[in-house]
């Protein structure tokens, strides 16, 4: 049995349309990304402790909300 006629065996259609998916999570990312960068100047962060904030910052929210 070939999978075009396992298709007409379940009852589909051999012609599907196509589909597009759109992915918008990069613009959002983007957003947060600068939204987050924008939050480290307002704090007027040292250069040290702005580059901890990078690094940690992601994983204790990420910890956080995956509970």
């Amino acid at each position: 049995m070939t999978p075009s006629t396992a298709i007409h065996a379940a009852g589909e259609s051999a012609a599907r349309p196509n589909k597009t998916v759109v992915n918008h999570t990069t613009h959002i990312a983007g957003f947060w990304f600068a939204g987050w960068l924008f939050a480290i100047g307002f704090c007027k962060l040292v250069w040290w402790k702005a580059l901890i904030a990078l690094v940690l910052w992601p994983y204790f929210l990420g910890d956080l909300l995956a509970r």
